[in-house]
């Protein structure tokens, strides 16, 4: 058997996570088993136990290759060195806006996340993950909102 490099080792894991979006857009996160994700991506059970400690650590890698790019933008938001904080969270809200719009692979993530996650005990964690980043986002445009206050009274 030949070894395989850190190249295929990554596509078989960019595999995995397209199958596992796919098929949790499919049936739901819950009622997808890893054995459909790794059938469907064509690899063995064990090849996605190899990448992914399990289903909640599956699904929190899709959305975190999905939302990543958009939530760095969004927190760029609340830095102080911007000029005008409140265009810049205008304008990374509708950049994400746009990704669901434009983005096939982006919308489905979103539609999982949104429509197709039942949040039990197995997935607890990825519900504090958002619970968090929806309280981060809104401690940026409260900070934002300080420094036009800020700058308007000097």
């Amino acid at each position: 058997m030949a070894r395989r490099t850190k190249e295929d080792a990554q596509r078989t894991r960019e595999r995995i996570l397209d199958m596992a979006e796919r098929e949790f857009h499919r049936r739901g996160v819950s009622r997808t088993s890893l054995e459909q994700v790794a059938a469907a991506a064509g690899v063995t059970r064990g090849a996605v136990y190899w990448h992914f400690r399990n289903k909640a650590d599956l699904f929190n890698a899709m959305m975190n290759r999905a939302t990543l790019p958009l939530e760095s933008e969004i927190l760029r938001s609340g830095e102080r060195t911007l000029d005008d904080p409140v265009a810049q969270i205008r304008g990374s809200y509708l950049a994400a806006l746009r990704a669901t719009v434009d983005d096939p692979k982006a919308r489905r993530v979103f539609e999982v996340a949104l429509f197709k996650v039942e949040h039990g005990h197995a997935l607890r964690g990825v519900r504090e993950r958002r619970l968090s980043g929806l309280r981060n986002r809104v401690a940026n445009v409260e900070r934002a909102q300080m420094l036009v206050e800020s700058a308007s009274r000097t």
